[in-house]
């Protein structure tokens, strides 16, 4: 997954899915290996059975990072019985960014033409409605075309 992370340019979440019988503290510490190789700032372990005492002092001793969007761990583990109860990881704001971007050889330069590409990535306004129901309004400014 890949994340705005302000002034920082991209970043970039890796993750890994375990569901068998015997994931352990090993399997952390090789996916800790893994985020490093990659230079990614962040990982997510998902698993399906509850974490062990030695996964999860594995996962906080690969400390924390410093985002745009606070300080966050750098190695969270999941549950999918905590998925499904809602409690998810505390992750930076993952906005939508068409996977194409990403491509080698598909980030074009900047366009001189006067209206923004509405598929461009750049951070969206959020902000709660007036309507009783408490609604969060998404609006993206480049997605708009001139009316003229």
């Amino acid at each position: 997954m890949f994340f705005m992370n302000g002034p920082r340019g991209w970043g970039r979440i890796l993750t890994s899915v375990k569901g068998g019988q015997n994931v352990g503290a090993k399997d952390v510490r090789e996916f800790k290996a893994v985020i490093d190789r990659e230079r990614a700032e962040m990982g997510l372990f998902i698993c399906l059975k509850d974490a062990t005492r030695e996964m999860n002092a594995e996962a906080a001793s690969f400390g924390f990072i410093e985002t745009a969007h606070g300080h966050l761990p750098r190695l969270q583990i999941v549950t999918i019985s905590d998925w499904f109860k809602g409690r998810r990881p505390a992750l930076p704001s993952l906005g939508h960014v068409s996977r194409e971007y990403f491509e080698p050889g598909k980030q074009t330069k900047p366009s001189k033409a006067k209206r923004p590409d509405p598929n461009a990535p750049e951070f969206t306004f959020t902000f709660p409605s007036t309507k009783a129901d408490s609604t969060v309004i998404h609006f993206n400014p480049a997605a708009i075309r001139d009316q003229a």
